[in-house]
């Protein structure tokens, strides 16, 4: 006896059986859910602290060591905090380029900065990255180099 395939609506092939077009968890080769791997991702985070390029008495230029994380990417923002070694975690700023500058800095201070690192999807910023801590230089009287 010759099996013969039932066309649906569309021609859409039936011989497998009823479809289940509720279900939305979906299983892939090796059997990992695909909503695990959707919901369990781990937020990124820096292994590294930001690497220090330049000081001077009202700045600190750095990179910030983004691309060694832990954690899951893409990552879609970068962002610096920093706050003098005795005080609160005072302003973050997004960084778009390789290289950061954060300026209007108090000489002679000491300064802790940090990365942020996010991903798509909701909980996608990680804790922040270990600190880089540095002093910026001692201003010097502008009367002096005369």
């Amino acid at each position: 006896m010759e099996s013969r395939k039932s066309l649906g609506k569309r021609g859409q092939n039936n011989s497998c059986g009823p479809r289940n077009e509720s279900m939305s968890i979906f299983e892939n080769l090796v059997g990992e859910r695909e909503q695990d791997r959707m919901f369990n991702r781990e937020p990124p985070t820096p292994i590294a602290p930001p690497e220090l390029l330049a000081v001077g008495a009202t700045y600190l230029w750095i990179k910030p060591n983004a691309n060694s994380i832990i954690g899951d990417g893409p990552i879609i923002l970068k962002e610096v905090e920093y706050r003098t070694t005795t005080g609160n975690w005072a302003e973050t700023h997004i960084v778009d380029s390789p290289n950061y500058k954060l300026w209007h800095l108090d000489p002679d201070v000491e300064y802790e900065i940090r990365v942020l690192l996010t991903r798509p999807g909701e909980g996608g910023t990680g804790p922040p990255g270990p600190p880089l801590t540095t002093r910026t230089k001692c201003a010097v009287d502008s009367e002096i180099l005369r």
